[in-house]
């Protein structure tokens, strides 16, 4: 850093300076991403365990339907499309592990979807 408080970057073309508080902006917007990475990893972890808990209970189009969301990061629209097929299952109760892993799912991402309350006041206890 020089004393004028600027970083110094040479570069074909000559010197490029900056402020060096914008190093440390970089540095926040790197942590507030990696945060945001995590959270989709774990989101995704969950929306794929209550999926392939799921499997051989709701039809396979639906099912289909999930992982495209799944894969192309759209994780909202993957829960969505879960919770929709779950409501077309004419079940007392769903399998060990599936409303928790999309509890924390629909927490992470602070969800407020209506036909989760049917999902929620059918399966709430399971």
């Amino acid at each position: 850093m020089s004393r004028d408080g600027t970083w110094t970057f040479r570069r074909s073309g000559g010197d490029k300076r900056r402020p060096a508080g914008r190093l440390a902006c970089d540095a926040a917007a790197v942590t507030d991403r990696e945060r945001l990475v995590d959270l989709w990893a774990r989101v995704e972890s969950d929306l794929r365990a209550a999926l392939s808990l799921s499997t051989g209970l709701v039809r396979k189009k639906p099912l289909c339907g999930v992982e495209q969301f799944l894969d192309h990061n759209e994780l909202g629209l993957g829960f969505e499309a879960l919770v929709d097929a779950l409501l077309e299952v004419n079940r007392v109760t769903l399998p060990d592990g599936v409303y928790p892993a999309l509890v924390r799912a629909r927490d992470e991402m602070q969800l407020s979807y209506e036909p989760w309350d049917r999902l929620a006041d059918c399966f709430g206890s399971s």
